[in-house]
């Protein structure tokens, strides 16, 4: 099995700009719009506007997509990396952390690789969540790399965040985060004070009983104080709340609420992606709104994972679905599009003590 990419040997000078220019040349300007697009508007603010009409989903095709299950996608903040786990043939265990690449931001995705030990076992690995720099990456593993129950949430660094297979041995993030519960899904929303971590707690590891917690850490993994839930997000069971996505300034979040056995009042489907917003970080997260789409994008099954970054003035966010959208087969890389909001890549927020769910 293939467990490095094929290093291409460094370019100087000219060679280098030259190279630069073969990229946009063969696949930067094949959508038209690079010279287009207004420039971004850092100070957008999304609150009390319509913020939340994506576009229709468009389905990222058979070199991402596989025959098994890729979900949980994130994108790289140069959006040349796409990060998900899956559990397609030529993994280590049964869920692994992936990644595809591309020369641009409109470049077609390359073959993904599985980025091997130490952060993939023969467990179930996935949830991977990076830092801005790339070199810190948040996961959760099923038991493959020990812990503290069915489900636990790790840490691991590396120096060059161009090298996805030096990552270093992970860390467990200690009993702050991880307890005889299953833990899940992390999402670092970086600031001034250190950062946040969101992620998922789910008692005796059944989905339908998840709910939201956030918790002080660090980038080399230490905690401010025991992780506590997000009430006004968090449904009781059997409505599970996962897989949230906070936007760089923490004042919007998306997720995804629902289940097989119950659903939050005002679904369209089992499970449908959800949004909150804030006017800044010390304030409770507002009521919550259905993520829309200009194509009514919610469908009558699952929609899973929201994972935005910043494309200039648009908002790229790739997604998993369940069956019933576009493909049929059980949870699909897609993304989606909408403009002028503050997303991943923007400068860190400020947050001022005490810290506010």
């Amino acid at each position: 099995m293939e467990t490095s990419l094929t290093r291409r040997p460094a370019v100087p000078g000219f060679m280098a700009l030259l190279a630069s220019v073969v990229f946009l040349l063969g696949c930067g300007m094949e959508n038209g719009n690079l010279s287009s697009e207004p420039a971004f508007d850092m100070a957008a603010d999304v609150v009390g506007r319509d913020a939340f009409a994506w576009s229709e989903p468009v389905w990222l095709g058979p070199v991402v997509n596989s025959p098994g299950r890729d979900w949980r996608p994130v994108l790289s903040t140069d959006g040349r990396r796409l990060y998900f786990h899956s559990n397609r043939d030529g993994g280590l265990g049964g869920f692994d952390i992936w990644v595809s690449r591309r020369a641009g931001t409109n470049c077609p995705w390359e073959t993904p690789v599985n980025l091997g030990p130490p952060l993939n076992t023969t467990r179930d690995d996935g949830d991977p969540a990076f830092a801005p720099d790339g070199r810190v990456v948040f996961f959760s593993s099923d038991e493959g790399h020990g812990g503290a129950g069915r489900g636990d949430i790790f840490i691991s660094h590396r120096a060059d965040p161009d090298d996805d297979f030096a990552w270093e041995q992970p860390v467990n993030l200690g009993p702050d985060v991880n307890t005889a519960a299953h833990e899940s899904n992390p999402w670092y929303v970086p600031n001034e004070a250190g950062g946040t971590l969101y992620f998922v707690r789910s008692p005796g590891g059944v989905p339908a009983n998840s709910d939201i917690y956030n918790v002080r850490v660090t980038l080399e993994g230490r905690t401010g104080g025991p992780a506590v839930l997000v009430a006004e997000l968090s449904e009781p069971a059997p409505i599970g709340d996962q897989a949230m996505t906070v936007r760089a300034d923490g004042r919007e979040l998306i997720f995804w609420s629902g289940g097989a056995v119950g659903t939050r009042p005002g679904s369209v489907g089992l499970a449908d992606l959800w949004v909150s917003t804030r006017r800044s970080v010390n304030d409770a997260w507002s009521a919550l709104k259905t993520v829309t789409t200009v194509a009514a994008a919610a469908t009558t099954s699952y929609d899973q994972k929201p994972v935005p970054r910043t494309v200039r003035d648009r908002s790229q966010c790739p997604s998993a679905a369940e069956p019933g959208r576009l493909h049929g087969r059980a949870n699909e890389v897609q993304r989606s599009f909408r403009t002028n909001c503050l997303l991943e890549g923007s400068r860190p927020y400020r947050e001022d003590p005490p810290h506010a769910t």
